[in-house]
């Protein structure tokens, strides 16, 4: 327990440092959760038990029929588990999430701290006129041998919680603005959700880097919280400015914040919104309210009822939460996603003639300069890695998604089969994921063969030294490492999820594998590491020219600063 404690202060401390108190608040989690972790579960197996496991018992016992979020823990007394597959009235609904930081304590077994699992069920498994369904699991080891759980009977929320969210926008303001075409600069408010730097986030940098040279546009960015992407922003001359996000957990307070941002962009002389994000919806209604039109660059792949109910953190406020970003979904003059697979998770929609793909771009010409003048032996000693080495590179803000713990599983199962083999993980952020993770490879003792670095900018470096990279994230809409690893001729493994597919053909440009699979993961390692130099060589050289073809950031500056233009024309 004292170690559990001492490991949520260490987290604590370093949000604070980062993010300040209120930032830290923010963060807090339920008072069930923390007790949980200050007071967590012993597992003892039983004489001859190989496997235990259990389901986190949702709050009222009752399964959540609109998000229907199944969590739970499987703990190998020997066997690694591969995969927990979701049973739903005996049929396989599909894999969930494994390797997830879970407050289960045995003694003496690291995997205990990241053996829980998430999986939410697909639209259409949970029959609509039902009040239950039997739920099961069954957990695959890395030996192939199968470990079923008795199915259960689950009985589902109200289906009065499954309502139609419709559309309730806000009531549009009196003499509202008339944006305006002509003659003049164009003022664009881009809003983002803070200003770490995060995929999404570094998508609206470059943007406004290459649209600085736009003469006709002027850009100022709002975000509710700080962070060292600012800087970066300020120092290509644009304006940044903190303002405080509609509440989340009170309606009425949420829509008079949107409003008042709605009276502040009408009387700001704004022609038009940039929301980065989901996050950003209620820039979009304020937008609508103020007869300004805008442009939502939404590049999360999450159906609406589960994003609205985890940015509520899973209170009830989340039923207007949704309705709100169906009202932006139906005001936004232009939807746009990095990704065709993501675009069509919301085809279902009104109105989806206005959802646009614009896939990402990155700054091919600065890749291609920093390699033409890097010294790669000089990047590796300054960065403490032996030249003799093979490192595998992952770059990535450290949460569950992104699988880094997954990762790290993966690398220990194959690491005494390539001992000149080094795994850096860049993308450290004080959170309890992050310090888990640290953790778990301190006690397989595989900590001096993975690097952790915190999340920075200056990721040149580590690309530069890599010699192949890897995402094992399961969802996923288009990452830029990715992309990044891509340009710097790297060759890349990652899963077969959302837009992935869209950047990397298997076996030419890189290579697939599906998430949530321990053994996948293992398989992927092990042929990425079997390639020849010259296997290697033709990979990357396709991947380089798909980067160079279709996703410099030229194009898609120039697409979006198009859009705004003809939106406000």
């Amino acid at each position: 327990m004292l170690g559990t404690v001492r490991l949520s202060l260490n987290v604590a401390f370093g949000i604070i440092r980062r993010r300040g108190l209120v930032g830290f608040l923010r963060k807090v989690p339920p008072l069930p959760v923390l007790l949980r972790l200050t007071f967590p579960p012993k597992v003892a197996f039983a004489a001859g038990e190989e496997i235990a496991a259990g389901l986190d018992m949702p709050s009222g016992g009752l399964l959540d029929r609109e998000t229907g979020l199944v969590a739970g823990w499987v703990l190998g007394r020997h066997e690694r588990i591969d995969r927990v597959e979701i049973l739903i009235d005996g049929k396989s609904a599909g894999d969930a999430r494994i390797a997830i930081p879970h407050s289960t304590v045995c003694a003496g077994m690291p995997d205990a701290a990241v053996c829980g699992f998430r999986f939410f069920l697909p639209d259409g498994v949970i029959p609509r006129d039902s009040d239950s369904i039997r739920l099961g699991f069954v957990a695959h080891g890395l030996s192939g041998r199968v470990y079923p759980f008795g199915m259960r009977e689950m009985g589902l929320t109200p289906r009065s919680a499954d309502q139609p969210p419709g559309h309730h926008p806000l009531t549009p303001l009196a003499g509202r603005r008339t944006p305006r075409g002509g003659r003049g600069k164009l003022r664009i408010a881009c809003f983002t959700h803070d200003l770490e730097y995060g995929g999404a986030q570094l998508f609206l940098a470059e943007f406004l880097r290459r649209a600085a040279s736009e003469e006709r546009l002027e850009f100022k960015v709002f975000s509710p919280v700080d962070g060292p992407l600012r800087h970066d922003l300020q120092s290509l001359g644009l304006k940044v400015e903190l303002f405080r996000q509609p509440s989340k957990i009170r309606e009425g307070r949420h829509d008079l914040d949107s409003a008042a941002l709605a009276r502040r962009l009408a009387g700001g002389g704004i022609d038009c919104v940039l929301a980065n994000t989901l996050f950003e919806f209620s820039a979009v209604n304020a937008a609508a309210a103020a007869g300004i039109p805008s442009i939502w660059a939404i590049h999360e792949s999450f159906s609406l009822p589960v994003w609205s109910a985890a940015y509520a953190d899973w209170r009830p406020a989340r039923g207007f939460i949704r309705r709100r970003l169906e009202s932006a979904l139906e005001q936004a003059s232009a939807v746009t996603f990095v990704a065709e697979a993501t675009r069509r998770l919301y085809l279902g929609h009104p109105r989806a003639e206005r959802f646009l793909r614009i896939p990402f771009g990155i700054d091919v010409t600065a890749i291609e300069r920093y390699l033409a003048t890097v010294d790669r032996a000089a990047a590796r000693s300054r960065l403490g890695i032996a030249p003799e080495k093979f490192v595998l590179l992952c770059i990535g803000n450290f949460e569950a998604r992104k699988q880094q713990i997954l990762l790290a599983q993966a690398f220990a199962e194959i690491s005494s089969r390539h001992p000149d083999t080094v795994l850096v993980l860049v993308g450290e952020l004080p959170s309890f994921y992050s310090a888990v993770l640290r953790q778990y490879i301190q006690e397989r003792e595989i900590d001096a063969r993975i690097r952790l670095i915190p999340a920075t900018r200056e990721t040149f470096s580590w690309y530069a030294l890599a010699d192949a990279f890897v995402l094992l994230s399961d969802v996923e809409s288009m990452p830029r490492s990715i992309m990044e690893a891509m340009a710097f001729g790297l060759p890349v493994l990652a899963t077969n999820v959302y837009g992935i597919p869209e950047l990397i053909e298997d076996g030419r440009t890189g290579l697939l594998i599906q998430p949530n699979s321990l053994a996948g993961a293992v398989a992927g390692l092990e042929r990425l590491l079997g390639f020849s130099a010259a296997a290697r060589e033709a990979m990357t050289a396709g991947a380089r020219e798909t980067i160079a073809i279709n996703h410099d950031s030229r194009r898609y500056a120039a697409a979006y600063a198009a859009l705004i233009k003809s939106l406000v024309a």
